[in-house]
């Protein structure tokens, strides 16, 4: 009781205007559920040194006053309130064709045997499960017409991500700085583009036509940063087709 009480207290202490709901225990650790007291304002800066006085808004990381709503959310939240209806924003898989049978064969396979059902049941590892990388480079070298022997790439090299958006979270982690610029063609995947401006990178737009980027508009975008002093920040070009 008294680590609880004292967590409550560290939490409340931090997190002005932000009610501490419950505090339980999983596997050990502290679990906090928290409900916010009001709304969150639209940038904040970081301020951990001092408590904000009383009824000031909460105070959070520079990254998380850049970061906006999705409007993926929004858009996903009205397509299964209307069934009805068939969203071409929110990109939902046609039900008809979801595999669940094939799927419901698989679970049953794997759940069958105890040693099979306990290791897809455990954490694995971080870059994803062994076997699967190698089927996807093996599937991607056979697109490629690579031989595995002459390919200079291996499972090692391959990461199994929850979706395309984990994927584009992780290279702009790994590649963009704050103030970077990403050039992308117009129109561009919109939840990508909040995702860079989450880590407070700059998205250019690039005029595109029925084969993607145009050339040409490249050139002039690249010409245009190199005249602002600004070309050494394009880290990435986005391509989609």
């Amino acid at each position: 009781m008294f680590e609880v009480a004292v967590w409550r207290r560290l939490l409340q202490w931090l997190l002005v205007g932000v009610r501490v709901v419950r505090i339980d225990r999983f596997g050990g650790w502290p679990v906090c559920f928290l409900a916010s007291c009001g709304p969150l304002p639209p940038r904040c800066a970081c301020s951990m040194t001092n408590r904000p006085a009383s009824g000031e808004r909460l105070h959070l990381s520079q990254r998380a006053g850049w970061a906006s709503g999705q409007p993926i959310s929004y858009l996903m939240h009205q397509a299964l309130a209307h069934p009805e209806l068939i969203s071409l924003a929110a990109g939902f898989v046609d039900g008809e064709t979801l595999p669940e049978a094939p799927t419901r064969r698989a679970m049953d396979v794997i759940l069958s045997s105890p040693d099979r059902a306990r290791a897809a049941l455990q954490y694995g590892t971080t870059i994803g499960y062994a076997p699967l990388r190698e089927a996807v480079l093996a599937r991607q070298l056979e697109a490629d017409r690579v031989l595995a022997a002459e390919a200079c790439t291996s499972a090692d090299q391959v990461v199994v991500t929850a979706g395309s958006n984990q994927l584009l979270h992780l290279i702009g982690e790994t590649l963009l700085d704050p103030g970077d610029i990403v050039l992308c063609g117009a129109p561009s995947y919109f939840v990508f583009l909040g995702t860079l401006a989450n880590q407070g990178a700059r998205s250019i737009g690039v005029p595109t036509d029925a084969d993607g980027i145009v050339p040409e508009g490249l050139e002039a975008a690249l010409a245009r940063l190199e005249s602002t002093g600004d070309l050494a920040r394009v880290k990435a070009i986005y391509c989609t087709s």
